[in-house]
């Protein structure tokens, strides 16, 4: 059910028509934003500045917290990370 909301707002938000199954044949991140860079014609092959590579890091630190969650709370946190950005999306 959350793989077709992420992919309908996806949808919305970039304009694009996407698969039915998108998260399913996509089902990292990284998959899903190659797939999409390559669908709006964005390439993703430019260097990675320091503090993007800083970010990344820091990313891999926040995996790991994600990794201690039940299902539960990771989908709990899913649906209320995607309201804040339907309401952002709306201007509220």
């Amino acid at each position: 059910m959350l793989t077709l909301e992420l992919r309908n707002r996806l949808e919305s938000s970039l304009k694009l028509t996407l698969s039915a199954t998108l998260i399913f044949n996509y089902p990292t991140v990284t998959a899903l934003t190659n797939h999409l860079a390559e669908k709006m014609n964005v390439p993703l092959d430019a260097p990675v500045e320091a503090a993007t590579a800083q970010a990344l890091s820091a990313n891999d630190s926040q995996m790991a917290d994600l990794e201690q969650l039940s299902r539960d709370e990771i989908e709990a946190m899913l649906a209320e990370e995607l309201k804040s950005i339907d309401d952002l999306l709306k201007g509220n």
